[in-house]
């Protein structure tokens, strides 16, 4: 009687239940699968809001580097100081570029398996991918005087 006495309330729970109740603290918990295949469930959310962040960004940037030659209009093309043509010259060099690895590494971050294991690889893609157009903007932002 007292070994019955001693079993606690775990013990006594179905199967079922303890599976349920398992269930409920991976929902609050989503860095834990209850996958059989160990897919991550939520992999999906980095690549989204990397490519909603470059549906905006990629805009901002490429206006920006347009409204940026407008620096030159008080020194004329020819007069401007070395540090701003080279400025303007790195700005358009580093827009195809950046769209070059912004594009791959956008399809890099949606490509990779969807495993728990490439969480750390998807984030750094997704950091790689939104960079450039970020380092436009700063270089755009922060134009010297003519």
């Amino acid at each position: 009687m007292s070994e019955e006495r001693a079993r606690t309330d775990m013990d006594l729970r179905s199967d079922a239940e303890l599976r349920a109740d398992w269930a409920a603290l991976n929902f609050l918990l989503p860095s834990v699968s209850s996958d059989p295949e160990g897919r991550d469930g939520s992999a999906w959310w980095v690549p989204l809001m990397t490519t909603l962040g470059l549906l905006i960004l990629a805009p901002v940037a490429y206006g920006f580097a347009g409204l940026s030659v407008m620096a030159t209009d008080s020194c004329g093309p020819d007069d401007c100081s070395a540090q701003l043509t080279h400025t303007l010259d790195a700005i358009f060099v580093a827009l195809p570029v950046g769209w070059l690895v912004s594009l791959g590494s956008l399809i890099a971050c949606w490509a990779l398996p969807w495993k728990p294991r490439n969480q750390t690889r998807r984030r750094w893609a997704a950091t790689l991918a939104v960079a450039p157009q970020l380092l436009v903007i700063l270089m755009v932002l922060t134009l010297p005087q003519g």
